[in-house]
């Protein structure tokens, strides 16, 4: 039933291009007509440079229900000739939108909405504008490390995300496999009192901290989880970063939101340690760091700065389980976030869906040492059902 809920939202999701430009026949009649009055012959469409995917597709949609705009000549925002236009994407997507709203001439005709964005009737001097964009285009951040990113030399921007996902998933892979061939040179080559030293870590003990209703808070674990948020509170700032955006605002809002997030998805964890009493313990993770900065810098920025370790493998099994829960519920406040986002965007709800998208699809990789692998062992079937919704959906989320 859970994954049948899941697979519906996925649903809803994949079909919100279709959903934005399903209008009433009423409506689109008005619409229609408004067009045909300010269709000029000398008009072209603008299309911004920073619109996302789904409102291309939103556009393409919408061309076939007013067959008046087919015809037009596409441009792009940075090399588009001063004509009247029909400008896909808000001020934030679409320099020429920007100008035209923020000049002192432009005059509002009529505004339209559909069912996830607006269609505005603009007169600005002696042009005609119409104007196509989604809810969230003002209200929310674009994605700004895909089209800074190094890659976008070598290949279009709409599959640098995609590179970039590949290459931070290749770097975690290549330290689990340099991590194992070294131990093995090393213990052929070092003493047992060395190699100790050397290895993955693992849960200890030792205990500093305070408990509340018999649940440990160790210091050094809520440490971890501070430097993890901090981690990809920065390189997300960096994500998300434009002219456009007060960095200290932004900074500060994801530096809250991380923290928030990682520690209620932890809190949940030591509630059912008590509960299953098993022992396990979230840490820092270095190379994680390092790949989550080089990911941002690529295009795609993944949580990967901490992970779980437990005291045995007893309690692995059972961690494997809590943390598929944990997991599909950070899926779900994700695609719950993203709903809401849609019907009162805000950079805040925007912030917070994409890391908890983020965190749940990264954990649910079954590669060590996310918690993937476990719940991979322990549940092949379950772990298939609920990673290929979940990697769609954040594929959508950052094309």
């Amino acid at each position: 039933m859970r994954i049948n809920f899941i697979i519906f939202v996925l649903v809803f999701i994949i079909l919100s291009p279709i959903v934005f430009s399903e209008i009433s026949l009423e409506q689109e009649q008005i619409i229609a007509e408004k067009i045909s009055q300010f269709s000029e012959p000398d008009m072209i469409i603008i299309m911004g440079n920073d619109v996302s995917t789904s409102e291309r597709v939103a556009f393409n949609i919408f061309k076939e229900k007013y067959p008046q705009i087919s015809h037009l000549d596409v441009y792009n925002d940075t090399d588009a000739p001063d004509k009247n236009a029909f400008l896909i994407g808000g001020k934030k997507q679409n320099s020429v939108t920007r100008t035209v709203l923020e000049s002192s001439t432009t005059n509002l005709v009529e505004r339209n909405n559909l069912s996830l964005g607006y269609v505005t009737f603009l007169t600005s001097g002696q042009k005609k504008y119409i104007v196509m964009q989604s809810r969230t285009s003002d209200d929310n951040l674009i994605k700004t490390s895909y089209i800074n990113s190094p890659l976008s030399r070598y290949m279009p921007k709409e599959v640098v995300p995609l590179a970039a996902t590949a290459i931070g998933i290749s770097l975690v892979w290549l330290w689990n496999l340099l991590f194992t061939l070294g131990r093995k040179v090393l213990r052929l080559a070092l003493s047992g009192k060395i190699m100790k030293y050397i290895k993955k870590k693992k849960f200890t003990n030792e205990y500093k901290g305070f408990k509340i209703m018999g649940i440990p808070f160790r210091y050094r674990e809520w440490i971890s989880i501070l430097l993890a948020a901090l981690v990809f509170a920065l390189i997300t700032a960096y994500s998300y970063y434009s002219g456009l955006t007060d960095l200290a605002e932004l900074l500060t809002i994801n530096i809250i939101v991380n923290f928030i997030i990682y520690s209620m998805r932890n809190i949940i964890r030591l509630i059912f340690d008590k509960i299953y009493n098993i022992k396990t313990e979230y840490v820092f993770w270095i190379w994680g760091a390092v790949v989550t900065v080089i990911s941002g810098w690529l295009g795609n920025t993944f949580s990967l700065a901490g992970y779980n370790v437990s005291e045995s493998e007893k309690d692995a099994v059972t961690d494997a389980k809590i943390q598929y829960g944990i997991n599909v519920l950070s899926f779900l406040v994700a695609l719950g976030l993203a709903i809401w986002n849609i019907i009162l965007p805000s950079i805040l709800l925007q912030m917070s869906m994409t890391l908890a998208l983020s965190i749940a699809v990264i954990q649910m990789m079954p590669i060590s040492p996310f918690s993937g692998k476990g719940i991979y062992k322990w549940n092949r079937k379950i772990w298939w059902l609920s990673f290929i919704p979940m990697l769609v959906t954040y594929v959508l989320a950052n094309i």
